[in-house]
Formats: C-alpha cells, structure tokens, sequence
C-alpha cells in the first residue's frame, strides 16, 4: 500500500542496479484471487468521506459483488482487505500526526 502508485518506477530502478526493499517483501497476487483485488480497488474507490478512517459499507459490497456476479465467499475476502487497509491508513495517519507534534505543528 505504501508504494502501490511508484511500483512501474520502483521496478525500473531495481532493473537499474538499485536494490529496493519494498520490492523484497511485495506480496504475489494469485491469478484467482486478481478479481477480488480489482473488486476492493473500484469499492475503494467509491470510500465514503469523513472526518476519519472510513471502511467500506457493507451495502456497497453487496451490490457491487451481486452486479459483477461474485461468490458469496468475495464478501469475506474483501472484508478482510478493507480491515488491513483501515489498520493500514490508521497507522499512517498516527504517524503524520506524531511527526507535526515532533516538528511543532499542531
């Protein structure tokens, strides 16, 4: 999640020579599962705003697993992607807010 949108660059300078830790540890993405990746990225998309971390509405993974004819079983899949993420974005947000403390920010 961290470098998602660099991976194409992040992968150019590793065929350059350069050693890239986040390439070490990229998880693989099994063809079968390539569904529900593309499925939890246009539910995210769609992420409700706020004054938080939001997950995704249940209802929205309903409909959008019951218009692409899904199996029931996705739900669980997505879910499970929506908790890392929150966890994910959680985290992230703790350690902007500590570092503007750090640096005096409010």
């Amino acid at each position: 999640m961290e470098w998602g949108n660099y991976a194409k660059q992040l992968e150019a300078m590793e065929k350059r020579g350069r050693k890239i830790s986040a390439l070490q540890n990229k998880p693989e993405l099994f063809d079968d599962l390539v569904p529900v990746w593309q499925a939890f990225n246009q539910l995210h998309s769609g992420r409700q705003g706020g004054l938080g971390i939001n997950p995704l509405r249940t209802s929205d993974i309903i409909q959008y697993l019951n218009w692409q004819e899904f199996d029931a079983d996705c739900f669980d899949l997505i879910l499970a992607m929506d908790n890392e993420w929150c966890k994910w974005a959680s985290d992230k947000h703790k350690q902007e807010q500590e570092a503007k403390k750090k640096k005096g920010g409010k």
